[in-house]
């Protein structure tokens, strides 16, 4: 793999996860301290952020596979999702930041299996060189809460989050449209229910290293 491909896909995963590490830890501060949310209101808004994983793929991935090309439905998501963290971060009631963060995790969330997807197709050797290119967006959610909270100094429970957040998903956006060119893999395949919703995988579960992968999945998403 050329250097040069190595480096944009590892820009592209480093700012995916950058994104969400700028609020994702913070919002329940934010909503608790500045919005003056109950427990149960800071849980069901962390609540949906799990669920929007579960839903989207059953409509965004159809669409993704069979129509658009990866790297442009990853830049219009995230352009959209800037307009959206901006609007989360002037929120001014519990029920004004919910419905924006459902409608933005509903278009993040596929935002990661893309970032996979556009990655996994321009490498030779997805199980040699993926691992050293995923690992970055890792570093980048380490990287948010330093640059927020060692750089920037900023107090918790304020909006900037959102703010750094939106300005970060805006470059990643724009960003998107220069990846190399990631067509539909699924463009001349059917439509079925039972592809939809991701019901092949379950014939994955006779194989011993992908239940191991769900039981570290599920284990790791409880703290």
């Amino acid at each position: 793999m050329q250097t040069s491909t190595r480096l944009r896909l590892s820009v592209m995963m480093f700012f995916e996860y950058f994104v969400q590490g700028t609020w994702y830890v913070t919002m329940a501060t934010f909503l608790s301290k500045n919005l003056h949310c109950t427990d149960l209101e800071v849980g069901s808004a962390y609540a949906f952020t799990a669920l929007a994983f579960i839903i989207s793929p059953v409509f965004m991935g159809m669409i993704a596979d069979k129509f658009f090309d990866s790297e442009k439905i990853l830049g219009v998501l995230h352009l959209v999702g800037a307009v959206l963290l901006f609007f989360m971060s002037k929120s001014t009631d519990f029920n004004e930041f919910f419905t924006l963060l459902v409608i933005y995790m509903l278009l993040y969330a596929p935002t990661m299996a893309l970032t996979s997807s556009i990655a996994i197709q321009q490498i030779a050797s997805p199980e040699k060189d993926f691992p050293s290119i995923r690992v970055l967006g890792t570093i980048g959610w380490i990287a948010a809460g330093l640059f927020l909270g060692k750089i920037l100094f900023v107090d918790e429970a304020s909006a900037m989050p959102f703010l750094v957040g939106s300005v970060a998903s805006f470059a990643l956006g724009l960003y998107s449209f220069t990846l190399p060119k990631t067509p539909p893999k699924g463009k001349n395949l059917g439509t079925d229910l039972k592809s939809m919703l991701g019901l092949d995988a379950i014939s994955m579960l006779k194989e011993a290293g992908f239940r191991t992968l769900l039981i570290a999945i599920f284990l790791i998403y409880i703290p």
